[in-house]
């Protein structure tokens, strides 16, 4: 369950991301503050090294898929609205971020714009 809202909130921002300057600073923040919520929420005491080692290589690839598979979307002005839906994600409390399938209003636009032919 973690690992697919975690996937689902990379894969949108990666759709619509234009890593440069403030966007790839509010990217790594959210990749941050993801990993806090993760660890935050398991039970680190009683697990394995091999789970923890699992759970930080798939923290951290998730990120670097980010910023490896990001096409630039200049011409369709997506920079500015990926901004936004980043930052309502950072707002969300640890269980809205990880666990529920909350889609805020700033990533709904982004999810539209980007679908929009």
């Amino acid at each position: 369950m973690v690992y697919r809202r975690l996937v689902g909130l990379v894969a949108l921002i990666a759709a619509g991301s234009v890593f440069a300057g403030e966007l790839e600073q509010k990217t790594e923040r959210l990749c941050e503050r993801m990993a806090q919520c993760t660890w935050k929420n398991l039970d680190v005491d009683h697990m394995s090294a091999d789970m923890e080692q699992t759970i930080t290589s798939s923290l951290d690839g998730l990120c670097l898929s980010v910023k490896k598979s990001v096409d630039p979307l200049r011409a369709q002005n997506a920079q500015n609205q990926a901004k936004l839906c980043i930052d309502s994600m950072l707002a969300l409390d640890c269980d809205a971020l990880i666990y529920n399938e909350v889609q805020t209003p700033a990533c709904s636009t982004l999810k539209t714009r980007l679908s929009a032919p």
